[in-house]
């Protein structure tokens, strides 16, 4: 009988456990929603800014940002299949501590962000009336070829 006993309450036990676990799971996984490209997560008036800096890319990655000599594109589909699923924080980074070749930390963050806005504006993201691209807030981007 006290083996009885025993048994079921270590099942409530694990039954309350489990419980909890998924509660938590739930609760973060709230709190750790990501937007996407596809939320407006640039102005356009950032992206005209970063437009003016964007020439030092076009050298390599062409005109139209859409791959050049040598250069892989930086905006467009051949652009979102390499990036997709990944953090706008991570493409931030790369270009920031890349490009240019040779010249990597030319522009300061902001001005890094602003062409990560063009860069979005390049591949027809939507653009926001209000949220900037801010480099504390890149992780929570996440690039998303195909609109969810």
């Amino acid at each position: 009988m006290q083996t009885q006993r025993m048994w079921n309450g270590a099942r409530a036990a694990a039954a309350v456990g489990f419980a909890v676990a998924v509660a938590l799971n739930a609760t973060s996984g709230q709190a750790q929603a990501t937007r996407t490209v596809w939320d407006g997560v640039y102005t356009t008036a950032q992206a005209e800014r970063g437009a003016k800096n964007i020439n030092a890319c076009t050298v390599c990655h062409g005109e139209n940002l859409r791959g050049g000599a040598g250069a892989p594109a930086i905006a467009g589909n051949d652009f979102l299949f390499g990036w997709n699923a990944k953090t706008a924080g991570e493409l931030f980074t790369y270009i920031r501590q890349e490009m240019p070749p040779g010249q990597a930390g030319a522009f300061s963050e902001e001005e890094y962000a602003e062409i990560l806005a063009a860069m979005l504006r390049a591949s027809e993201f939507p653009a926001s009336e209000t949220a900037e691209l801010k480099p504390a807030d890149l992780a929570g981007i996440t690039i998303l070829r195909e609109k969810p």
